[in-house]
C-alpha cells in the first residue's frame, strides 16, 4: 500500500494536507471486477502510446466496453452505427 500526499494553498498561503490511499491492481484483478460488473476487456497496453503488453511490463492501460448482452438498449450503448440501422 502506498500513500500519496496532496497539498494545497488558502489565500492565505496556509497549508492543506490530503492523503489517498493506493494499491497496485493486478489486471487479472481488473478484469474480474469488470467481468462482475457486466465489462468486457476491449485492448490492453503496457502504457498510454499503445506499447505491447508483456509479462515483463511495468505497468498497464486497459480498456473495458459494456458487453453487448448486458448493454441497454436504445441508449448511450447503441452507438453512431446502430442509430443508422432504424433510419
Amino acid at each position: 500500500m502506498i500513500v500519496s500526499h496532496h497539498f494545497t494553498f488558502d489565500e492565505g498561503r496556509q497549508a492543506r494536507l490530503f492523503r489517498s490511499p493506493h494499491r497496485y491492481v493486478w489486471p487479472s484483478e481488473l478484469d474480474l471486477m469488470a467481468q462482475i460488473a457486466g465489462f468486457g476487456l476491449e485492448s490492453r497496453h503496457a502504457d498510454w502510446a499503445g506499447g505491447d503488453f508483456t509479462a515483463e511490463s511495468p505497468s498497464h492501460v486497459s480498456v473495458y466496453r459494456l458487453a453487448p448482452e448486458t448493454a441497454p438498449t436504445g441508449g448511450i450503448f447503441d452507438g453512431p452505427a446502430a442509430s443508422r440501422q432504424g433510419s
